[in-house]
């Protein structure tokens, strides 16, 4: 499956890694919202196979000081990590 979400493109020709920078790191940290939304919704961004719950955890995973991680188990390795999250 990840191989397959690797190759595939929204409508707009974006690979993963695009949206993943457009939805991390496309503006002002404020904007991830919006653009979180722009990558589960619209086709210039949207990626089959990639929804809401899998960006969402990604945006935690990558934010986790402004977007707290969704679960336990995230917040678990990522304290792990070194960082001083809470659900």
């Amino acid at each position: 499956l990840a191989t397959r979400i690797y190759r595939e493109r929204s409508r707009g020709g974006h690979n993963i890694a695009a949206v993943l920078n457009h939805v991390f790191y496309g503006g002002e940290r404020a904007g991830v919202p919006q653009r979180l939304w722009d990558g589960i919704h619209e086709a210039e961004w949207k990626i089959d196979h990639i929804g809401r719950n899998a960006l969402g955890e990604l945006v935690g995973w990558a934010l986790p000081d402004d977007f707290p991680p969704r679960n336990s188990r995230t917040s678990k390795a990522l304290r792990s990590l070194g960082h001083d999250v809470a659900i």
